[in-house]
């Protein structure tokens, strides 16, 4: 696909294509107005995704060319599985020249400001915010203890695939929010080289 104007060529077929690689249930999600349908990611999001999207616009009657906006979630998630959605998504965005919304788990779940919401990766320890439409009143950040009062999001169904285009989108800037910070570390000079 090159560049283009953003829409259809035939100006028939409307397509919202979703990446959801943030949380647990990782999934491609294409919404075409009239239906929804996805299919799970399994392990090797990065490799799996193009061939995925590929099978449900093939699935839907449709082409690349037909996506006329790209949807990702950008956490709180993995390292790796952000990455992939998140590069895979501004790819498509750029290559098709289609507009490129950022959303979050947190954001999925609720139009309420000001409610205080909760991810937990497994383990006591959570992530936590209090999403706006705009953003966040307070950004997500890790937290060892589930503080009083906060809503857990981790099996709510605006998480499902079938709901990721049910709220609006906030707009948030495309960067990943991790659960954890990335435990890579720079790889050190080697002694022979000093």
């Amino acid at each position: 696909p090159g560049s283009r104007r953003g829409g259809s060529p035939s100006g028939l077929i409307v397509m919202r294509l979703g990446l959801q690689t943030a949380g647990f249930a990782h999934a491609v999600i294409l919404n075409t107005g009239a239906q929804t349908i996805s299919q799970s990611l399994g392990k090797a999001i990065a490799e799996e995704m193009p061939g995925i999207v590929q099978k449900l616009l093939t699935q839907c009657g449709g082409s690349f060319d037909d996506i006329n906006m790209v949807r990702v979630c950008v956490g709180p998630g993995g390292f790796t599985s952000l990455r992939s959605g998140l590069a895979y998504g501004q790819g498509l965005s750029r290559a098709l020249n289609i507009p490129l919304e950022s959303t979050s788990l947190f954001h999925l779940v609720t139009d309420n400001d000001d409610q205080l919401l909760g991810f937990s990766q497994g383990g006591k320890d959570m992530i936590v915010a209090r999403p706006t439409r705009e953003g966040f009143l307070e950004e997500p950040h890790l937290v060892v203890e589930p503080p009083m009062g906060v809503f857990l999001i981790n099996e709510h169904p605006g998480l499902s695939p079938g709901a990721f285009f049910d709220r609006p989108c906030p707009m948030l800037p495309p960067k990943p929010l991790y659960v954890r910070p990335p435990d890579a570390t720079p790889a050190a000079r080697p002694p022979w080289l000093s």
